[in-house]
């Protein structure tokens, strides 16, 4: 007996993708989680982190020089917004654990 078996031969590569593939992806990601898309049904766990994964993407293509280039005052606000945003999970991260 044979039996035919697809392998995915995965290998790294880089893309160039500019801003409207960048709000393309982001907005099509942040629809497959809204009630509205879904109605009655609340969005999986796995179709959150499919939007996370694809925000921390988005975060790891902004260059240091891109950092560098921000004024300092929106520059604090997106780092005061994800330190925020990093305790909301390291505090669910805690809970899980059972610890206060």
């Amino acid at each position: 007996m044979k039996i035919s078996k697809w392998v995915d031969m995965g290998q790294e590569v880089e893309i160039d993708i500019d801003v409207d593939d960048i709000h393309s992806a982001l907005a099509e990601a942040f629809s497959n989680i809204t009630e509205d898309r879904l109605g009655e049904e609340k969005p999986t766990t796995r179709d959150v982190l499919r939007v996370f994964n694809t925000i921390a993407q988005f975060l790891k293509a902004i260059t240091d020089e891109q950092i560098a280039g921000m004024a300092p005052v929106p520059a604090g606000v997106v780092a005061t917004f994800l330190d925020l945003q990093a305790q909301r999970y390291k505090t669910t991260e805690a809970a899980a654990k059972g610890k206060p």
